[in-house]
């Protein structure tokens, strides 16, 4: 009796849980973007960052982070990587904080075929979804990254 309440409980997390849901849409959406990016040996993940960079260039490490809501030291080993591919350059003084970045020659170069592919990945999930749905989701986004913004 005990195991069959448990398995109905669990199962129900299964369903409703908003982090697992959530875990697990990311990583789908993910490879989708990854496989539009392959030919750019990036991932969707290393192209958010060398997006923040390029966006905000020069780039405080900090400023970077917090855009991403990644912790320092999460970022400071994916910008390892994009430094040994020669598309980010990393400047400044001594600390995270006094850490400026932009992207290189190389990276705006990389950048530029990156955006390309990006936009067929993200034209491919307006394509899934329908433009109105594209929109309900980003919509749904903005409204769960305000009310968890202090989480």
């Amino acid at each position: 009796m005990y195991m069959h309440y448990m398995s109905q409980a669990l199962s129900a997390v299964v369903e409703v849980c908003l982090a697992l849901r959530a875990r697990r849409l990311a990583r789908r959406v993910s490879r989708h973007y990854d496989r539009a990016l392959t030919a750019q040996g990036l991932d969707i993940s290393q192209f958010n960052v060398l997006c923040v960079i390029g966006a905000q260039a020069p780039a405080a490490l900090t400023e970077v982070a917090a855009a991403l809501d990644l912790d320092p030291s999460t970022l400071s080993r994916t910008l390892k990587t994009l430094r040994q591919q020669g598309l980010v350059a990393v400047a400044g003084g001594r600390g995270r904080g006094g850490l400026t970045l932009e992207l290189t020659l190389r990276g705006e170069d990389v950048m530029a075929e990156a955006l390309a592919s990006w936009k067929q990945a993200q034209s491919g999930m307006s394509g899934l979804l329908g433009e109105a749905g594209m929109g309900r989701v980003l919509e749904s986004l903005d409204q769960v990254e305000r009310a968890t913004a202090a989480l």
